[in-house]
């Protein structure tokens, strides 16, 4: 079974303070700020991406849900491509440019 709550998905919802990297929204709750953590190549079969910082953004749930199921993604300028804007990457976030790749080849579904 995979660990969906690793120290890696904690990093990564503090160096963003649980804020989505595609629309900037926090979402309030009476435990604190939450946010959900998005694998750009998923973990487990059949795709195996690795549980690296390099491999995980931080997103509100519908944008997880949306990135999940393909509905956009992501060029390595950090553009979107299916949605409209840019994701926002802190310095100190090393996105994996090969993860992104294969979720334009593999996950992605474009509409055009």
């Amino acid at each position: 079974e995979i660990s969906r709550y690793s120290n890696v998905v904690q990093m990564i919802k503090e160096l963003y303070e649980n804020t989505c990297q595609i629309c900037g929204i926090s979402i309030a709750l009476p435990t604190g700020s939450y946010a959900e953590c998005a694998h750009i190549r998923p973990l487990g079969s059949p795709h195996s991406g690795p549980d690296r910082i390099s491999n995980v953004l931080c997103l509100c749930p519908n944008h997880h849900v949306m990135f999940d199921a393909g509905a956009f993604t992501v060029a390595d300028d950090f553009t979107l491509i299916g949605i409209e804007g840019c994701l926002t990457v802190s310095p100190k976030h090393p996105v994996d440019r090969n993860m992104l790749e294969f979720h334009r080849m593999t996950i992605f579904v474009d509409s055009e």
